[in-house]
């Protein structure tokens, strides 16, 4: 089988693709995850400084 340059691009173009996607994917997770960490931890920071 010949592969031509052609398609060393796409192959190429296709695992960028899917590392763009997988990058967008996972930072939308850690920003999910994190905004819930936020939101605790500032729910329990509120009640320390609301007993003092």
């Amino acid at each position: 089988m010949v592969v031509g340059p052609e398609d060393a691009m796409r192959e190429i173009f296709h695992h960028v693709i899917k590392l763009a996607i997988l990058l967008t994917v996972l930072s939308v997770v850690y920003i999910w995850i994190e905004g819930k960490l936020l939101r605790r931890f500032k729910k329990k920071n509120r009640k320390k400084y609301s007993e003092k």
